[in-house]
């Protein structure tokens, strides 16, 4: 009984976070209009039906998910280009199904997930654990590369003492704002991958350059900002910064 009125309390809340998880991240392309007012009219159709029918909001938002990819596939299976488009949509119908179990058997992802969907969503599997895979082995080629501790600090203290090699400068410039991963971050920067790893590892140590691991990618950018406005930021680390910026 308390779990119902709970559920009755915050459905709405409930069914607008299941719709950002499952929804508003699917993706629109050059169809981003069109494929947008589709979108609206479901979300509005099943936020009213969810709530009239007693339905969890995961499962309304489940529902207005999967008849939104089915209405699209409809109109586009026979264009070539939405290859990729569909094997996203398989894989977002999957995660939704996983997380639909409140109030009744449990029946594996797989086996709720349409036919015309599961091709798709197999497609879905081999891409992440391909990418997964890559990402792990960049993760390698960047660890593989050690360097001794007296060789990171006497860096820092040449870069203290106006010492700024140009392949420092370029790291440091191509480490901006988005993060990037270490490999992306080299090649903009025109440097060797063992490169990148010394100076990453040199300012990362005193909080330069910082380092997140999102979704098994490891990525990087330096903190000028938060540097530039940093009060105690010593008059030798402010040089720094300044040719770092030049």
């Amino acid at each position: 009984m308390f779990r119902k009125l709970k559920q009755a309390l915050t459905w709405d809340s409930d069914f607008d976070e299941a719709w950002r998880r499952h929804i508003d991240g699917l993706p629109s392309g050059k169809e981003h209009w069109s494929w947008s007012r589709r979108i609206a009219e479901k979300k509005a159709y099943w936020r009213e039906q969810g709530k009239r029918n007693r339905i969890t909001a995961t499962e309304a938002v489940c529902t207005a998910l999967s008849e939104i990819i089915d209405g699209i596939y409809s109109e586009t299976c026979d264009r070539k280009d939405m290859r990729d488009t569909f094997v996203a949509f398989a894989g977002a119908l999957h995660f939704a199904l996983s997380l639909d179990t409140e109030g009744k058997p449990y029946v594996r992802p797989d086996d709720r997930l349409p036919e015309r969907w599961r091709p798709f969503y197999e497609e879905n599997k081999r891409r992440r654990e391909a990418k997964k895979a890559d990402l792990k082995s960049r993760a390698a080629e960047i660890q593989e590369h050690r360097f001794q501790r007296e060789e990171i600090n006497d860096a820092w203290k040449g870069l203290l003492s106006g010492d700024v090699p140009d392949e420092a400068r370029r790291i440091w410039k191509a480490s901006g704002s988005p993060r990037k991963s270490g490999h992306a971050i080299a090649s903009a920067a025109g440097v060797s991958l063992k490169d990148f790893v010394f100076w990453m590892i040199v300012f990362r140590q005193h909080g330069w350059i910082s380092e997140d691991v999102v979704v098994d990618e490891h990525l990087y950018a330096n903190q000028e900002y938060f540097l530039k406005y940093h009060k105690s930021l010593g008059a030798d680390m402010k040089r720094l910064l300044d040719h770092l910026s030049a």
